[in-house]
């Protein structure tokens, strides 16, 4: 209907030109596809359509999200309910991102609107040729280039899910003496299958940590401290080394990094080879190409954003750190519950070996065996489905903890880190303004006089870093709250594999237990009849 619509509008426009409806794709005279039913169709594109597309998709992605789409009309002076509304026009998916076409319709709005004309489909087809918008300057985004999305984070939370998945195996103790724990490590985006010990993991974090800290890195678990850990220390330090890792290789600018590909990658020694790079080791405010222009990749009330998140994050975690205890608690219970099921099995199969005939007579005794043999073997498949589910709902609860550690090493991040930097700030500025004071009353041309001038330049310079510093670990801080707005789509998720998991065992567990509703019942008719009170009766 929307097509005919569009057709309709076009054969009876001002000029009444007929339109010539293509069911196949075409190319425009600069070379950008247009839809059959664009509202584009047989117009000529400006170069500037094709521009702002290989500057949004220098690798051709054909995928254009809201952020960028809100860069690039940064400087077009129109209103943002405007643009929100030739956005919401144009995004007929709904699902975060729109392709070529869609973006070139997008930019004909916008010089409607820029025009004074309404954003619309019915006031585009008046126009002989695309409107030319005016966008200003776009070197802001142009410098990005194929790094654009890792630097502006913007993805959806299933792309960083797919791109990455990643397993911690136990693979058992080694040494001589004081034995350590060995770990299987595979990873699908690096391809590979390594053998790696827990101090490994901790050279790992710490590069890590000097070389990105105004990044959403979660802490480690434990090192333990005595010479034999427990069983259960030792797997729940497996699984927290897995969410730990998981985090890692879905974060667009660590999981490329270089000591992440020598963690996976190195030839003999890793830990010789990652301490090789931690020697000639820069900050992420050292190697990023935009780290001077960084408040140009945020929006304006950019502190004000911040500020909100560091007032709601810990009450977001304190909700969700409930949540997960809850969870954990739940399955551990149906852990117990699926160990006593177990043992009852086994109890189950000692009681049918037990060989008696005075009490329920030879043949009665025979009959119950049997019986009772079955009975054992379907608890025993009832058993071996709610293993299952305790196997789901641990997944569940490890989806749980990788999003609760997360949000609390944001939360880290933005307290701690932010009032370090403020602090450090807050005392070179009391510092200069105290030099300029003792300054004011040097003598001129003394020699305390050009002291206090080369302090003075040092504090300026130590400031200017400083500022720097701040405006970057800012643009870092909100880059890092986009990343938490892509992985809050964890907790949909979560909430659909509790139900699901939940949903498989009533099912299953219901039908295990009709079978072996089915095989008592028989029991029951074959002894409940009066029989001589005799042996071999």
């Amino acid at each position: 209907s929307h097509c005919l619509a569009t057709t309709l509008s076009l054969l009876v426009s001002s000029d009444s030109r007929l339109a010539i409806v293509n069911m196949s794709r075409r190319q425009s005279m600069d070379g950008a596809r247009i839809d059959a039913f664009s509202p584009l169709q047989d117009k000529i594109l400006p170069d500037i359509y094709d521009e702002v597309y290989k500057i949004l998709c220098p690798n051709d992605e054909n995928r254009i999200t809201g952020n960028m789409f809100v860069m690039a009309t940064k400087n077009s002076t129109l209103q943002r309910q405007v643009l929100s509304e030739i956005w919401d026009e144009v995004h007929t998916s709904k699902n975060g991102s729109i392709d070529r076409t869609q973006l070139n319709t997008a930019m004909a709005y916008v010089a409607l609107a820029q025009a004074g004309e309404a954003p619309t489909e019915k006031r585009l087809a008046m126009w002989p040729e695309a409107p030319t918008p005016k966008l200003g300057d776009l070197s802001h985004i142009a410098v990005l280039g194929k790094s654009a999305r890792m630097l502006l984070m913007d993805y959806t939370y299933r792309e960083l899910e797919d791109d990455e998945f990643v397993t911690v195996d136990m693979e058992g103790k080694k040494g001589m003496m004081r034995k350590h724990v060995n770990y299987t490590v595979q990873s699908r985006r690096q391809n590979v299958t390594v053998t790696r010990r827990y101090s490994d993991f901790e050279l790992l974090d710490q590069i890590l940590r000097k070389r990105f800290p105004y990044r959403v890195i979660p802490s480690l678990p434990a090192k333990g401290q005595w010479a034999s850990p427990t069983p259960a220390f030792i797997e729940a330090r497996r699984q927290h080394l897995a969410r730990w890792l998981t985090v890692v290789m879905r974060h667009p600018v660590l999981r490329d990094e270089e000591v992440v590909r020598t963690f996976f990658h190195a030839a003999k020694d890793v830990k010789s080879e990652m301490n090789a790079l931690q020697k000639v080791l820069k900050t992420e405010l050292q190697t990023c190409p935009i780290a001077d222009d960084v408040l140009n990749h945020v929006p304006q009330d950019v502190i004000g954003h911040i500020d909100g998140l560091r007032k709601e994050v810990p009450e977001l975690l304190k909700g969700f750190r409930a949540m997960t205890s809850l969870t954990e608690a739940a399955v551990e219970r149906a852990q117990v519950e699926t160990e006593a099921w177990k043992e009852y099995t086994s109890k189950l199969t000692d009681l049918s070996n037990i060989q008696t005939g005075y009490l329920a007579g030879e043949s009665n005794w025979a009959k119950t065996q049997d019986s009772l043999k079955e009975i054992a073997f379907k608890i025993s498949r009832v058993t071996e489905k709610a293993a299952q589910q305790v196997t789901r709902e641990t997944g569940a609860v490890q989806r749980i903890r990788i999003w609760t550690e997360m949000l609390d090493a944001f939360n880290t991040l933005a307290d701690k880190r932010m009032k370090t930097v403020e602090a450090d700030l807050a005392r070179i500025k009391a510092k200069i303004a105290r030099g300029c004071e003792a300054k004011a009353k040097a003598v001129e041309g003394s020699k305390l006089e050009a002291k206090l001038d080369a302090k003075m330049e040092r504090r300026n310079t130590k400031q200017l870093d400083l500022e720097r510093e701040y405006e970057f670990s800012i643009y870092c801080l909100f880059m890092e709250s986009k990343l938490l707005r892509s992985n809050f789509a964890q907790v949909g998720v979560i909430f659909e594999e509790l139900g699901s998991a939940q949903s498989i065992a009533k099912r299953e567990l219901g039908e295990a237990w009709a079978k072996l509703e089915s095989t008592s019942q028989e029991l029951t008719q074959a002894l409940d009849i009066t029989t001589p009170f005799r042996m071999g009766e």
